[in-house]
């Protein structure tokens, strides 16, 4: 009992000298905020070729990380596994993401607790890296759970756009009812109060959003083949088999522009759902393999623009820049 005092003791104080200390989101003196997709890197201390492969991911972090100058990086999952010793992994992983200086978050995937820690207790390491945005706004299911705000600009702090990370979960517990967790309630209805805050706080118009997190939602898969898509599909949607709801509530709420995920490395697709919400994959980055892969690594850029509904979006690796695309929401205020 009582080192779980001082464990809960320890973690609200990392915690609160992150939120102090952490660095302010904003939009660019262009009117633009650059997003740095990372997914499944599945950095792992398995063998020697292993840990050689681990340094080519974190020299991709770091290369992108210097010709698109971002404004954030996200990763989406699959981080870290296969090993019994995480912390040590994170600590190699988080200094590459700490020498490019720019703020970072990270979403969990299914297999970030196949190590010798949990969700909690990387998050709990997480807090104590300085350009470390990943936290729990809530008391809610899963971990890292979080709204990231971006401001106006260095010298506005209004909120001027909301990037949403979410924890998809891992393995269903229930597996007559597939392969796959999903986004809980709690989660959703935590979105929806969110969303609704952001939005009164602006006058009843919806913040331009988008929403981070590591397994698909059904949607990728049953919306795929009615609606305009680009980008390569090289294996099957890996989705939850039970549709909890969240893309109706962001339907519903208007505010999300795009949905990003990993978990399918052979997939970087996106899906242009009515001009309603995109949803895309992002580009496979870690050179660990999990399974057989066609795609070469690679991350996604996401724009966004000041006092629009409007994003770019486009996959980068050695080769160059592929699918670019521009998304333009409609019906904004619904």
């Amino acid at each position: 009992m009582l080192k779980q005092t001082i464990t809960a003791i320890l973690m609200a104080s990392a915690a609160l000298c992150c939120t102090a200390e952490r660095p302010m989101l904003h939009f660019n003196d262009n009117g633009a905020f650059k997003i740095l997709q990372f997914t499944d890197l599945h950095i792992n201390d398995e063998n020697d070729a292993s840990k050689l492969r681990n340094d080519s991911t974190y020299r991709l972090i770091e290369l992108l990380a210097k010709a698109q100058k971002p404004d954030l990086l996200v990763l989406t999952g699959d981080c870290v596994w296969n090993t019994r010793d995480a912390i040590s992994l994170w600590k190699q992983l988080c200094a590459s993401l700490e020498s490019t200086g720019v703020p970072y978050a990270v979403c969990f995937g299914n297999h970030d607790e196949e190590t010798d820690v949990n969700n909690s207790q990387i998050l709990e390491y997480l807090l104590t890296q300085p350009h470390n945005l990943t936290r729990d706004d809530a008391d809610i299911s899963g971990s890292g759970n979080c709204l990231l705000s971006v401001a106006a600009s260095s010298s506005d702090p209004t909120t001027a756009s909301a990037v949403y990370m979410i924890d998809s979960h891992n393995s269903c517990k229930d597996r007559s009812f597939g392969g796959y967790a999903w986004i809980n309630h709690d989660q959703i209805d935590w979105y929806r109060s969110q969303s609704d805050n952001l939005t009164q706080a602006n006058g009843g118009k919806p913040v331009p959003a988008v929403a981070f997190f590591h397994i698909p939602l059904p949607e990728f898969d049953t919306l795929l083949n009615k609606y305009p898509a680009t980008g390569s599909k090289k294996e099957n949607v890996c989705a939850p088999s039970v549709n909890s709801g969240l893309f109706e509530s962001m339907l519903e709420k208007g505010d999300v522009l795009g949905v990003f995920v990993g978990h399918d490395h052979n997939n970087d697709y996106l899906v242009d759902a009515n001009s309603k919400i995109l949803l895309a994959y992002g580009r496979k980055s870690g050179y660990n393999s999990a399974y057989d892969e066609v795609l070469p690594r690679g991350a996604r850029v996401i724009t966004l623009h000041k006092g629009e509904r409007k994003l770019d979006t486009a996959v980068i690796d050695e080769f160059g820049t592929h699918h670019p695309y521009t998304f333009i929401k409609k019906d904004f205020n619904k």
